[in-house]
């Protein structure tokens, strides 16, 4: 732990300074020559700032323009400064915080686990004793983005972990201070899903905007496969209709009276104005009278023959039904208010992994959007919001697990314990029935309907029979699928029922949601409140594999090559199956939002277990194998990672075959070192493209190895020795170093933060050293989570990750969280994540794992208050 001073800094960005005397007085400046001109103050367009254009601004003809000002603050008590190589440079934190405020976040309502998510919120107190902020009650707040950061005062800007980024909600000034209070990004979710109305504007018998009777009403839209719905009659001479603002993928049915299959679907025109032109012609000549065409690409219908019943018709959003999910409607509404680049990708992929179900949303009455993310949420048992970095994110309620634990906490850690009841709608006891509404029907019709209504009877009589499995159908909004366990009443016998309304599509799916529910909550579930300060809310020791907040590999794929270029880390080649692959993945790990991707052009040829490097801004792949295990000896291959539309090009292959390059690629400067064989060491100049041998390494099996500035580290893969040698002075030859701890193989090596790390196959210990303080030996850190041949740690932005590149899986990639980290500490109380309970009370003895539900985080006085559940 850092043993200076942890200080908190806010940046307020967006404001509007005010017209003052000085404005007026750098524009005279400007005139008379003594301040460079700044032609924004050119009113007149002459090419100059002059006396007519200062008198423009002192009569009011014009007025200054205004400057968007960023205001700085710390929490500290003589400021803080940036330093010159960070964004802003030089730049002064003036110390007025007195209070860097209490700042609160919950996943839904107080005291539940469903229902409404909730925006987090807190406030920021600046000290005005002096007046000298008065100004600021003249600028224009209103939702200005704001950020508060935490870090230690020796440490530069870009160290520092942004803990809250949100809006500035409403502002008090009193005599002695100024009272900011902020919340989340979760505000952008307060506007309407659909903005955009009809202006009534036809002029008959043209025209898609409708008549009077349609001005300013909302136009629909339709999200996934909505069932059922009323159409908008946008053209009554024409009989258009609008199923949908924008582009659907399809207008597949549409009913009068709710009659199935007599109303057929005829061509699709490309634009609103082929389909009005199709009007005056024969719509379909294979239509009977009773037909319809589309314009998909505008949502809009025409039918041929006007309804004589109530008319109704289904709409699908989304080409499948993979493009249908709860997670791919939430990314895109979300999308739409705070930016698609600002949507976690990796928690979408999550959401849609866990729950890869068909929902149905259409939107027409105006609803905000953050109403319609709490439906879709609730759909699939997850929860939405923004993290520090105000990032959306949709995460799914789980269970709490026990090997996710971020931390412990103890009787020694916690001020007070306080068990609370749930609010939840099952009293806070276990559950033993969860109803599952789906299949919800937009157009509920207990009359208007055709007189034999069924799956495919043709129109009749109005006069209504008995009712029909589809008349039932209609006049019901939702269906409903039961998971019951009665055993649980033996327990508890007064174990509740509870119903949850989704917008499931079909019963499978239902099903599968009132199971995963039931059996979360047949169980007993308890809801704690534990306030403790937050310094002692910290990693173990050795610090916490993490793989939660770190994005999954999108597929499953084992023996790749690894190699990192700043904050991205590259995933070369490998395996998918049984067979080698040429596709590359890349992570750029500088924010928890972003997720694998292809940036990189397929590699030449598909390869196995690759070495690569980066040097300058080349990346390199030597050797590996082809899909049946045999090597690939003349593998060698580079690409411009500032040019990749240039390609990969060939590099000169070694002297000697590529089948021992276990060690991997250590770059430095010009030059990549690698050991060829059993023990020949070698170095690639990259740029006469050139091998030279360096000689042999002695006592050597095998081995991995490590490049600390001038010095190359070499660990024995079957012995336990390690040497180095200074690459300034080969001649001087190896070193030997000893022997490490470890018991098993050590298999993958790397170094960051002023340390080695080593981790052995296959038992998973993990050590580290620091080459520079000889004094300590080996430190033991959290063994790996992995243990597979091979497995590879790569550094990226000052963080250890490691993959599991042995088995095929798509869960292997994890960082090292510790206590030394500012981004790593702020991720100690995020919400979802899971701390193990151990207290002498209620069977907590020996761990309870709990999820953190809520969070109340009080930075002046360093203390927490955790809302848990499990």
């Amino acid at each position: 732990m850092k043993d200076d001073q942890l200080i908190y800094l806010v940046e307020l960005t967006g404001f509007n300074s005010i017209t003052t005397y000085a404005d007026i007085l750098n524009v005279i400046k400007m005139a008379v020559g003594t301040l460079p001109q700044d032609l924004a103050y050119d009113i007149d367009g002459d090419g100059r700032v002059t006396k007519r254009d200062v008198h423009a601004f002192i009569t009011g003809q014009a007025a200054i323009p205004v400057h968007p000002d960023t205001l700085y603050f710390s929490f500290s008590a003589s400021g803080y400064m940036s330093r010159p190589t960070d964004t802003p440079p030089n730049q002064f934190y003036s110390p007025r915080i007195s209070d860097p405020g209490i700042y609160q976040q919950a996943m839904f309502s107080q005291g539940t686990t469903g229902g409404k998510s909730t925006a987090a919120k807190g406030n920021i107190v600046l000290s005005n004793v002096d007046g000298q902020l008065d100004n600021l009650i003249e600028y224009g707040f209103g939702n200005q983005p704001c950020i508060v950061k935490s870090g230690y005062a020796s440490q530069s800007l870009s160290e520092f972990a942004t803990l809250i980024t949100g809006t500035i909600e409403q502002v008090e000034f009193s005599w002695s201070q100024i009272t900011l209070r902020l919340k989340d990004n979760a505000v952008l979710m307060d506007t309407p899903v659909q903005t955009i109305k009809y202006s009534g504007g036809n002029v008959l018998p043209d025209g898609i905007d409708g008549t009077i009777e349609l001005k300013d009403k909302l136009q629909p839209r339709a999200f996934g496969r909505p069932w059922n719905i009323t159409p908008d009659l946008v053209n009554g001479s024409k009989l258009i209709y609008r199923a949908s603002d924008g582009a659907v993928f399809d207008i597949p049915a549409v009913h009068d009276g709710g009659n199935v299959g007599q109303i057929l679907q005829g061509a699709d025109y490309a634009t609103p104005a082929l389909l009005e032109a199709a009007a005056v012609l024969p719509l379909d000549p294979t239509l009977p009278p009773t037909g319809y065409v589309t314009c998909k690409a505008a949502g809009l219908m025409m039918l041929n023959q006007a309804p004589s019943f109530q008319l109704t018709c289904e709409v699908i959003q989304g080409a499948n039904v993979a493009a249908r999910t709860a997670g791919q409607i939430i990314k895109q509404l979300a999308g739409e208010k705070c930016g698609p680049e600002n949507v976690v990708a990796q928690s979408i992929i999550d959401l849609d992994k866990t729950a890869p179900y068909e929902l149905a949303l259409y939107s027409h009455s105006g609803a905000n959007t953050s109403a319609e993310l709490d439906k879709l949420c609730n759909s699939v048992g997850a929860w939405w919001g923004f993290d520090n970095d105000g990032k959306f994110w949709a995460k799914q309620l789980t269970a709490p697990d026990a090997t996710q634990a971020i931390t412990t906490l103890t009787k020694d850690e916690i001020q007070s314990i306080e068990r609370v009841a749930t609010a939840d709608g099952d009293r806070g006891v276990p559950v033993y029935k969860v109803a599952v509404e789906y299949g919800k029907n937009y157009t509920v019709q207990t009359s208007g309907l055709a007189g034999s209504v069924s799956d495919s009877l043709t129109f009749g009589s109005t006069t209504a029979p008995p009712d029909t499995p589809r008349q039932l159908e209609l006049k019901t909004e939702y269906k409903r699928v039961t998971a019951i366990d009665e055993s649980v009443l033996t327990l508890y016998p007064n174990a509740a029922e509870i119903t949850i309304q989704t917008l499931l599509t079909n019963e499978a799916d239902a099903q599968a949601v009132a199971d995963q529910q039931l059996a979360l909550r047949k169980v007993r579930r308890d809801r704690l409140k534990v306030t403790l300060k937050s310094q002692r809310v910290v990693y173990p020791a050795g610090g916490f594999w993490d793989n939660e907040a770190v994005a999954e590999l999108p597929y499953a794929v084992s023996e790749y090559g690894v190699a990192n270029y700043g904050s991205t880390i590259y995933l070369l080649g490998g395996k998918i199956g049984s067979i080698a692959t040429a596709t590359s993945l890349s992570l750029d790990t500088s924010a928890v939002k972003n997720s694998w991707i292809q940036t990189l052009p397929n590699l030449p040829v598909a390869v196995r277990m690759p070495s690569s490097c980066v040097v300058g801004s080349f990346l390199y792949a030597f050797g590996g194998k082809d899909s049946a295990g045999a090597f690939i000896d003349d593998y060698a291959y580079k690409i411009n990672l500032n040019d990749i539309a240039a390609g990969w090009s060939v590099v000169s292959f070694t002297p000697t075959s590529y089948v021992s390059l276990t060690a991997g690629l250590r770059p430095r400067g010009i030059y990549i070192y690698t050991i060829i064989g059993v023990n020949s060491a070698y170095r690639f100049d990259t740029i006469t493209e050139l091998w030279e041998g360096i000689g042999t390494i002695p006592s050597l099996l095998n081995g991995v190895t490590c490049l600390v500035e001038n010095y190359w580290y070499v660990f024995d893969t079957i012995g336990r020795d390690f040497k180095r040698i200074n690459l300034d002075n080969i001649a001087g030859g190896w070193a030997e170093l000893g022997t490490t701890p470890l018991d098993n193989i050590p298999f993958c090596v790397t170094y960051t933060n002023n340390h080695i790390y080593l981790i052995t196959y296959p038992n998973k210990q993990a050590y580290r050293f620091n080459p520079f303080d000889t004094s300590v030996y080996y430190e033991k850190i959290a063994n790996a989570p992995i243990g597979t041949n091979p497995m590879q740690a790569v550094k990226s932005g000052g963080s250890l990750f490691l993959t599991g590149s042995g088995t095929s899986t798509i869960d292997g990639t994890y960082r090292l969280r510790t206590n030394d980290n500012p981004d790593d500490i702020a991720q100690l109380n995020s919400l979802g994540r899971t701390i193990l309970l151990k207290y002498p009370r209620y069977g907590y003895d020996t761990g309870r794992p709990m999820k953190i539900i809520g969070c109340d985080s009080n930075y002046r006085d360093g203390k927490l208050i955790l809302e848990l559940w499990g």
